[in-house]
């Protein structure tokens, strides 16, 4: 019980260490996560209009706007420098318990 308990104190502290040293850090990605936003979003109103009859374009071929929407997101992700160095999906980077 006594094992249960410390283990729960060290993973709140490790929590506390975390929220602090991210107080600190900026912020990164916001720009992609707008981007990635207004990006959908249109697709959203492209579909919208295809199935009010405000395009003249069928539905079934609207939703090839998510295919763009998709690729246009891909490649801002490619290209966004923050990704690249927040490296946040490296293996090391994790805690082991």
């Amino acid at each position: 019980m006594t094992d249960q308990i410390q283990s729960l104190r060290d993973d709140l502290d490790y929590m506390k260490a975390l929220a602090r040293e991210g107080r600190q850090a900026p912020i990164l990605g916001g720009a992609l996560l707008a981007v990635a936003g207004v990006d959908f979003a249109a697709a959203s109103f492209v579909q919208y209009a295809a199935i009010k009859g405000l395009i003249g374009v069928t539905p079934g071929m609207a939703s090839l706007s998510w295919l763009a929407a998709m690729a246009v997101f891909a490649s801002n992700c490619s290209r966004s420098a923050p990704a690249r160095e927040a490296n946040w999906l490296r293996a090391d980077n994790c805690r082991s318990s």
